[in-house]
């Protein structure tokens, strides 16, 4: 045997070190759960992003629960010196936007469980809206029976204004079940509904506008704190509402504290001057003007108004118009050399309406003008001592052909505009 003198080599190991297959199963563990947790995230994505298509599908009226054409209030009424100041309804919006948010969070969260119940949920809706006309009617039947029982100085439904939508603070907002056909349905809900003492109700057919099926029949009971002073939000033809005002629930004793007292301030023609007229005339160049005094609204200055007539107050052009102002006012004098000018204010009964006759400037005369705008003046508030209202269409036509007058701007554009003459006119008792 020969020895080669060779050395034995060690052996080597082909298996991984154990610390490295622990590392290995660690990384790879790791791995699956990321897959498996990606894939649960996408599953939940799709089954969400399949709930909100749904949700979105829906209509808006159903999505929020509401109308779909809020009639939130916007603002409130506040006096101001003997004015209407605005206030916006803060709270009203805010509170409004968060119910909104509320509903819509609601609605997403359960929309699968109504979707299995609308069948049902579609009977008790009609039972439910069927119960609350049945409530209405039989408050509106009760405040009819109650009116009839009650004296003349209730609150009645009578005078509204079309193409006109009135401010105030929502007592009850219009949904399908207090949706009525016409406005004198909507006034008789607010005259039975504690609070409520603004009415605004919208009808295609009362309207005439067949776009405004959008709100039709729908009813919405507000309230201010003076409903003697309604401020419209919106007015005009293309405005679908009819709006109302009932004097009820306000604070009268704040209202009235500048009313004065019958046989003082206001009264009947009994008690004006013996044999006084109740109708007279400005008679102009242009034409003549009739004028029906309201000793109701103020008899001092009817009084003076026919002392004017009896005496001849206007003899030697003393009085005259100077002002005017289309779709405003026609405005003058009626200052005397011999009858002592009415010296007594009043706060305005209503808002001047066109054809409705004031002192000027909120003073007791002689100044006055003549209210020609469309419709109720309610940025001049109850700011004016109204006497007397144009008798006819005539007389309103005269009115015009005078604001229609030569005139001019002396103080530049938007400044007052006077007539290049003065038209003077005398007081005489109408025949």
């Amino acid at each position: 045997h020969v020895s080669l003198g060779m050395r034995t080599m060690p052996r080597v190991s082909t298996r991984a070190p154990k610390g490295v297959c622990v590392a290995l199963g660690a990384f790879f563990g790791v791995i699956g759960l990321i897959v498996w947790a990606s894939f649960q995230t996408f599953a939940r994505a799709a089954e969400h992003r399949s709930v909100i298509g749904s949700f979105d599908h829906l209509d808006p009226a159903q999505r929020h629960g509401v109308s779909r054409n809020r009639h939130e209030p916007r603002f409130g009424t506040e006096r101001h010196g003997g004015g209407v100041g605005s206030r916006v309804g803060i709270g009203s919006r805010v509170k409004s936007v968060h119910e909104q948010h509320v509903l819509e969070a609601h609605e997403v969260s359960d929309i699968t469980e109504r979707s299995t119940a609308r069948a049902e949920g579609s009977v008790s809706s009609s039972k439910e809206i069927g119960d609350e006309k049945t409530r209405r009617e039989r408050e509106r039947v009760d405040a009819s029976d109650a009116t009839s029982r009650d004296d003349s100085s209730a609150p009645t439904c009578g005078d509204s204004k079309p193409h006109t939508e009135y401010w105030g603070d929502v007592v009850a907002a219009a949904t399908p079940a207090t949706n009525v056909l016409t406005s004198a349905e909507c006034c008789a809900s607010c005259l039975a509904t504690s609070g409520c003492n603004v009415w605004v109700h919208c009808s295609v057919t009362e309207s005439n506008d067949p776009s405004a099926k959008w709100c039709d029949q729908q009813c919405w009971l507000k309230r201010v704190d003076d409903p003697t002073s309604p401020t419209a939000h919106d007015r005009g033809d293309t405005t679908p509402w009819t709006s109302g005002v009932l004097l009820k629930d306000y604070d009268k004793s704040k209202i009235d504290a500048n009313q004065g007292e019958p046989g003082s301030d206001v009264g009947e023609f009994a008690d004006a001057n013996p044999g006084g007229a109740k109708l007279v005339t400005i008679a102009t160049s242009e034409g003549d003007m009739t004028v029906r005094l309201k000793p109701d609204w103020h008899l001092p200055s009817v009084k003076f108004i026919q002392r004017l007539v009896t005496e001849k107050g206007c003899a030697g052009g003393s009085c005259h118009l100077y002002r005017v102002e289309p779709g405003f006012l026609v405005q003058g004098t009626m200052a005397s050399f011999t009858v002592a000018a009415n010296t007594r204010t009043r706060r305005g009964p209503k808002l001047m309406e066109r054809g409705d006759i004031g002192w000027a400037g909120g003073s007791a005369g002689p100044d006055f003008f003549v209210y020609l705008g469309k419709f109720p003046a309610d940025w001049l508030g109850h700011d004016h001592t109204v006497f007397g209202v144009l008798a006819d269409e005539q007389s309103l036509a005269v009115a015009e052909k005078i604001v229609g007058s030569d005139s001019h701007t002396p103080g530049g554009a938007n400044t007052m505009r006077f007539l290049r003459e003065k038209l003077s006119f005398d007081v005489v008792a109408a025949t």
